[in-house]
């Protein structure tokens, strides 16, 4: 080896080491650009996470404010409260005609309102439908709902399904908003008033997401039911706030939670995630670069190496003589 050093001339010991520290430059300048890369791409993501997930989350809020407008009108309607206010005999033909058609007028200017039912403190009912869909109790008084609904004394909360008690054709989730209903007179209880959306007034919005985004949703109550699903079973209570990277189905995705504090829901988003994907012209931005490194660090090492060499060789030739 000793040998090998000492007869290789003065010019390819400054090549070998240019060379050397060439390999090291690129070696370190990838790894330095990967890291960066990584970096910015989760750094995209994530804001195109959370933009998504707070679009959705507007667009639920907005459709149960709408909802909860209609419904405080509903109760303060004089064909409603008519019905509401009558007894078994007093309630004639006319007088459930006119209460149905109030409710059947109102549903049909909301596509994603699927039924409205009306209760009196009995649990009497009339109720207007797009489809079949029926409310499974004996006893109003024992529904899982009740008793919340009447310690908000008119206040409107948000349950999935009407708490497990209404069933629709469809197959799919209704998104129930239950109050209890008072005489605008005396602010006496006159009954309930339980308005459900179905679940396809959320995927009108996340369709529109995923073509803009790629980005899918899975939505979760307060008891962890899905009220819309994409990915199916996710274990999401251990997602951190800014999101993380999972393999799922040996795919790679950027997951991301927000929760919607007054509905106790999780939102949960799912991003397809490539770390190259938030990054254009990603050959000119690396092979370029690179190449015009290693051109301008060759012509570097050749002019070095000349510099240094000719004086040297000059020298040696001029003793020789």
């Amino acid at each position: 080896m000793k040998r090998i050093t000492v007869r290789t001339s003065i010019r390819a010991k400054i090549i070998m080491a240019f060379i050397i520290s060439l390999a090291g430059y690129v070696l370190l300048a990838t790894l330095l650009f990967s890291r960066a890369l990584e970096q910015s791409t989760e750094y995209q993501v994530n804001q195109g996470a959370r933009q998504s997930a707070d679009l959705l989350i507007s667009g639920i809020r907005s459709q149960l404010e709408s909802a909860r407008n209609i419904s405080y009108n509903l109760m303060q309607d004089a064909d409603i409260l008519r019905w509401l206010g009558a007894d078994e005999a007093g309630r004639d033909f006319r007088v459930n005609r006119d209460a149905n058609q109030v409710l059947q007028k109102t549903y049909s200017f909301f596509p994603g309102w699927e039924s409205i039912f009306l209760f009196n403190n009995e649990g009497e009912g009339v109720r207007a439908a797009q489809h079949f869909v029926d409310m499974n109790f004996v006893d109003i008084h024992e529904t899982s709902w009740y008793e919340k609904a009447v310690s908000l004394h008119g206040g409107f909360f948000v349950s999935l399904n009407a708490e497990g008690t209404l069933f629709s054709i469809t197959g799919q989730n209704n998104i129930s908003l239950i109050r209890q209903v008072l005489n605008i007179d005396n602010m006496l209880p006159v009954g309930f008033l339980i308005v459900n959306l179905n679940e396809n007034f959320i995927s009108q919005t996340t369709d529109e997401i995923y073509r803009k985004y790629n980005t899918e949703f899975d939505i979760f109550d307060e008891n962890g039911n899905n009220v819309i699903r994409a990915q199916g079973e996710i274990e999401y209570a251990d997602i951190p706030e800014k999101g993380e990277v999972r393999n799922i189905g040996g795919e790679t995705f950027y997951l991301y939670k927000a929760v919607i504090p007054e509905l106790g829901w999780t939102v949960v988003s799912t991003t397809p995630y490539d770390r190259l994907s938030g990054v254009p012209f990603f050959p000119q931005m690396v092979i370029l670069p690179t190449l015009s490194a290693v051109v301008m660090y060759l012509l570097g090492m050749l002019f070095t190496s000349n510099l240094i060499t000719k004086p040297v060789n000059e020298l040696i030739v001029s003793m020789r003589g």
